[in-house]
């Protein structure tokens, strides 16, 4: 008889496979491979969706369908279900289609809506307010959309009734909620058409019963925030358990008295005040650049607009009597503008060093541990050929988050670009792309 191995280490094996044509073959190989190879495949699952305007396409998931239906147990290890909207255009789901899919997996965990194309895609709020109330309850906590948009223009929000015959623990719960930073849009100056306000899509959340006030960890919409506006719905930070938050923020030159106010710097102090119903808090990432509004995205941005406004505001928030983060481990910045500015922007922030020694402070934020740093560079053929645009920015950033590390706090920095278009018409956009890629 031939010695055989505990079907453990087998399993420890194959979990270390990572090419998806390799793990086919081992599933292949014989019974007792057969079965980890399986959930590895089927564990995450991303999914191409056509956009329904062409009728005659083929559906290139018409394969998996087919066999997720003649074996339903296969479905089983999901749970990650990306859907990708395949389209190169701004389009939007299409309603049958993702309900149909999101209905195959009952152990989902997260469901991710990624969109293909340069410019965000559309998610109607009546779309994802069914999909998820079709979830399963007891697995299901996270969603993250990725160059998606949830938008109340395709259907009204007010239009989405709540069924009374559903009971609470009948409904999956959103414990993580994020939306990935996109480029493409914040470098065209104007926030996505449609696009809901943050606390808007909270709200509609919590009235269907699909959040709960007091169980989200994880609040990452960095555009759904429209601090810009004069008369911005006040967010209501009521979170005991929000661990992690970020934010879109921006103040323009001509705003570098904090006297002379446009509304940005009274929105921003009303969102850190509103933090503070979030005791818990251990992560606050702040992406900071440029208005993100223009007058035409052909414009070419302006460096002029960078403010170092910021660094007073969140040295204001945090050196209060009573520390409003008690918990905070982390703050993140990524810095989304050229890097050339970078030291010209913070470099007279003078209220830096104060910020650094008050989040240092052991007594009063006694798990603080670390400033993580990115400059972002707005990519274009130059940027492209010359590594050396990221060298700038990240020796600006080391230098002058510096005064971190003097107080005993590790600092992370690194530079990187933002991919999209810079004032570029699409025709140019479009051959740049396939210059890069």
């Amino acid at each position: 008889m031939s010695p055989t191995l505990p079907p453990e280490l087998y399993d420890l094996v194959i979990d270390q496979v990572d090419p998806l044509d390799t793990l086919t073959s081992c599933a292949l190989v014989c019974r007792q491979w057969c079965g980890r190879a399986q959930f590895r495949l089927f564990s995450s699952i991303s999914i191409p969706v056509p956009t329904g305007k062409d009728n005659t396409q083929k559906d290139p998931s018409d394969n998996l369908r087919s066999v997720l239906s003649t074996h339903p147990a296969l479905s089983l290890p999901t749970s990650t279900l990306a859907l990708s909207l395949e389209s190169d255009d701004r389009s939007t789901y299409d309603k049958d289609i993702v309900e149909d899919w999101t209905v195959r997996f009952p152990n989902l965990r997260q469901i991710i809506f990624v969109a293909s194309s340069t410019m965000p895609s559309l998610l109607p709020l009546p779309l994802l307010v069914s999909t998820l109330r079709r979830l399963p309850r007891l697995s299901f906590n996270t969603l993250t959309l990725r160059g998606v948009d949830v938008t109340s223009t395709c259907g009204a929000a007010r239009a989405v009734n709540v069924p009374q015959n559903v009971e609470d623990c009948q409904l999956p719960c959103i414990l993580h909620l994020a939306a990935d930073f996109h480029h493409t849009s914040y470098l065209r100056g104007t926030p996505s058409v449609g696009r809901m306000n943050a606390c808007a899509l909270l709200d509609e959340l919590i009235r269907h019963r699909l959040l709960s006030r007091e169980s989200l960890i994880t609040l990452d919409l960095p555009q759904y925030w429209t601090l810009s506006t004069i008369k911005w719905d006040a967010f209501d930070g009521n979170f005991p358990s929000l661990q992690h938050f970020s934010v879109l923020l921006s103040h323009s030159q001509s705003l570098d008295s904090l006297h002379d106010d446009d509304g940005t710097h009274e929105n921003t102090r009303r969102l850190l005040d509103a933090l503070t119903g979030c005791p818990n808090l251990r992560s606050l990432h702040i992406i900071y650049g440029e208005p993100e509004r223009r007058r035409d995205w052909h414009t070419v941005r302006d460096s002029a607009l960078a403010s170092p406004a910021l660094v007073d505001i969140l040295t204001a928030h945090f050196a209060r009597a009573r520390a409003p983060h008690p918990r905070l481990e982390e703050l993140r910045l990524t810095l989304a503008y050229d890097g050339e500015d970078v030291e010209d922007v913070w470099g007279h922030a003078r209220t830096l060093p104060r910020l650094a020694a008050t989040l240092a402070d052991g007594a009063r934020y006694p798990a603080f541990r670390r400033v993580r740093v990115r400059s972002l560079v707005p990519a274009s053929l130059e940027y492209r050929a010359f590594a050396r645009a990221l060298e700038t920015p990240r020796e600006a950033c080391a230098r002058l988050f510096e005064v971190f590390a003097e107080h005993g706090v590790e600092v992370e920095v690194e530079a990187g670009y933002m991919w999209g278009d810079d004032g570029i018409p699409d025709e140019v956009y479009e051959d740049m792309c396939d210059i890069w890629y």
